[in-house]
């Protein structure tokens, strides 16, 4: 896997890490790599972790480069918001003496020049956007988009899980929750995250994301999963039958509302879940064997 560094110096303060499928994104890792030469704090390395799969490995080789005393995760189709995120990222863990928080995230926007797809989704997809907060806030809104940490608390989970395709936020929160430690949103900043363009990339997206949730409940098992089959076959039909009902009513505690978008984009995580099933059946029959492998070692995905 290559790894660009774009800019370092001997003891930087903070490794940023980028996971990029190609380097590039359209363009975008150059704009980020703009936005942060334009920060109030300067003293900062810039890590490009190439990799086809999946970008909790990338993250993981990315800091086997990484020589700060913080390391901050940027995934490469976000924007910065201003140009002090990195000074008041570095303020809480600072103000942080007891070192009782873990991971500091930051508000997530959508970007000005969304289309009306875009707008949509937003306002219908739950957690689509964040606003920003005026006082420091403890939520499980951090995530990769822009998110920090300290090395030695990365280390002590042992990084990113190498082998989930998909729900990397949620194994990184979970981890950082169980050593104790708080996960908040640091004051006033923020970052854009742009949605999916247009139906096809939406349904497909969804469709993605439902497919990886087999390994990750692997990790993080739920009540109601998937572990046959026949459940896997009984589960994409469910929620094929259930689509009328939750485009009016999205779950039982929901009132009645018309929730077309938010309900196709849960049809086609499911279905995605009920194909991951059969795509990783053998990989998941595999995966006790690799749980204690450490997350720095290669993906057994690759």
């Amino acid at each position: 896997m290559p790894i660009k560094i774009i800019q370092t110096k001997d003891n930087p303060y903070i490794s940023i890490i980028i996971p990029s499928r190609d380097g590039d994104r359209s363009g975008n890792v150059k704009k980020i790599i703009d936005d942060l030469n334009k920060q109030t704090f300067t003293d900062f390395e810039i890590i490009i972790a190439i990799a086809k799969r999946p970008n909790g490995h990338a993250r993981n080789v990315g800091v086997t480069k990484a020589k700060g005393q913080l390391f901050l995760f940027i995934d490469d189709d976000a924007l910065l918001g201003s140009s002090d995120m990195l000074e008041k990222t570095i303020a809480v863990f600072n103000n942080d003496t007891k070192k009782e928080i873990g991971l500091v995230g930051s508000a997530t926007l959508l970007p000005p020049d969304s289309n009306k797809f875009q707008k949509w989704q937003a306002r219908e997809i739950d957690r689509s956007e964040f606003f920003p907060v005026t006082e420091l806030t403890e939520s499980d809104m951090a995530h990769h988009l822009f998110v920090a940490t300290r090395a030695e608390t990365w280390h002590a989970i042992d990084g990113e899980n190498s082998n989930l395709e998909t729900g990397t936020d949620m194994d990184l929160r979970n981890k950082i929750k169980e050593r104790g430690l708080k996960i908040v949103i640091a004051p006033t900043i923020f970052a854009y995250h742009p949605l999916a363009k247009d139906l096809k990339s939406f349904l497909k997206q969804n469709f993605w994301y439902g497919s990886g949730i087999p390994i990750l409940r692997f990790y993080w098992p739920e009540q109601h999963q998937i572990s046959s089959k026949m459940q896997a076959c009984k589960w994409g039909l469910k929620y094929t039958l259930l689509y009328p009902l939750l485009i009016f009513k999205y779950n039982r505690s929901a009132p009645w509302s018309f929730n077309i978008l938010k309900a196709t984009g849960k049809l086609f995580r499911e279905i995605g879940y009920s194909f991951g099933y059969f795509k990783y059946v053998n990989f998941l029959k595999e995966l006790p064997k690799k749980k204690q492998m450490p997350a720095q070692n290669k993906s057994i995905l690759n």
